[in-house]
């Protein structure tokens, strides 16, 4: 049976657990508090996120959106208001903590990753 986290990143971020069915077996929504400095919410987010890896232990994997630079106005706009390098940031920091564990981190390319949890 496969188990795994799938994650759609960022300092608010979209989890889901499946463990081997269909659909996934717990799904939720992380948002800290707003009103703290960036990598302060960078570290409550690791934590909370390396909790998921314990709570849900064993995972063989961790599938992530793995974040790119988009074309168009949207893309410029992310990219000139720094979000790009703070999603790049939580990435990294998401898959540290996964393979501190080993647990495979596995990066998928936004072309092709679904977007099924809502923020």
């Amino acid at each position: 049976m496969t188990r795994f986290l799938s994650v759609d990143p960022g300092i608010e971020f979209g989890w889901a657990f499946w463990d081997g069915g269909r659909a996934p077996a717990a799904t939720g929504v992380f948002r800290p508090d707003a009103h703290e400095d960036y990598f302060v919410r960078a570290d409550i987010t690791a934590a909370y996120f390396g909790k998921l890896l314990s709570i849900y232990s064993p995972i063989e994997k961790v599938y992530c959106e793995w974040p790119s630079h988009m074309e168009g106005d949207r893309g410029a706009v992310t990219s000139r208001g720094g979000s790009l390098v703070k999603l790049a940031y939580i990435v990294g920091v998401m898959a540290e903590s996964a393979r501190h564990r080993k647990i495979p981190f596995v990066p998928v390319p936004v072309i092709l990753w679904k977007g099924q949890i809502s923020k």
